[in-house]
């Protein structure tokens, strides 16, 4: 939906580049959502990468990683599974995800 939505915008010429960082914890569920993002028509300003399979509390390194690749001044912006987000304090990703400005 985010992809679509990114893809769909009017002004997508004056956008930025947007990565999305992917991660699912079940291999079946990771599968059909690399296979569903696959079928998203490749373009400069969209880099999808779904990470193997894992949990959020255990992979906020390397998700930081993926969304930054290197540079810790890229914005990030977290959107954690609204339906399972118990095994993800809420904290972890502030810190995280913070930057300087």
């Amino acid at each position: 939906m985010i992809a679509k939505t990114f893809l769909d915008h009017s002004l997508l010429p004056r956008f930025n580049l947007l990565r999305l960082v992917c991660l699912e914890e079940r291999l079946d569920r990771r599968e059909s959502l690399e296979s569903r993002l696959g079928g998203i028509a490749k373009v400069p300003k969209l880099d999808i990468q779904v990470l193997p399979p894992g949990r959020a509390l255990e992979s906020f390194a390397a998700l930081g990683m993926a969304a930054r690749r290197g540079d810790p001044a890229t914005p990030t912006l977290w959107i954690l599974d609204p339906f399972d987000i118990s095994p993800s304090p809420t904290s972890r990703p502030r810190v995280t995800g913070s930057a300087p400005r």
